[in-house]
């Protein structure tokens, strides 16, 4: 499916996109190459980025974008549903917790770890009221 989507598909798009502009400018066809195993490397990228950079660890939950962060992870609701939070922008974050009310001092720290297990507990909480 990444292949498919992300890596065929996506690079598939951006060589006919290049090919249509190159048309337009020289009156001249292209071939397309789009490898899908290298479109679905490629999207890896910030991985291996924040790999490098010591940044990423391989436990689950422990990193900004698999649950590791309060404010991008799913919760429960009252009725046993379920609400996806993806709001990492400040921006975004600070009209979350206006709506929810949240603390303002987890507005001010957003990306502070030490607040991350008060502002986990404090969504659970008005999540599933």
């Amino acid at each position: 499916l990444v292949a498919d989507y992300g890596g065929g598909a996506m690079m598939l798009v951006a060589g006919a996109l290049a090919a249509l502009f190159e048309r337009s400018r020289s009156g001249k066809g292209q071939v397309i190459d789009a490898a899908m195993t290298e479109g679905a490397s490629m999207l890896a990228t910030p991985v291996h980025a924040l790999m490098a950079a010591g940044l990423w660890s391989d436990t689950r939950g422990a990193n900004l974008l698999d649950s590791g962060a309060p404010f991008y992870d799913t919760y429960e609701t009252a009725d046993a549903r379920h609400l996806a939070v993806g709001c990492l922008e400040p921006r975004f974050f600070a009209e979350f917790a206006r709506l929810l009310p949240l603390e303002q001092i987890f507005v001010r720290g957003q990306y502070d770890r030490n607040l991350w297990p008060r502002m986990r507990a404090a969504i659970v909480d008005r999540v599933g009221q």
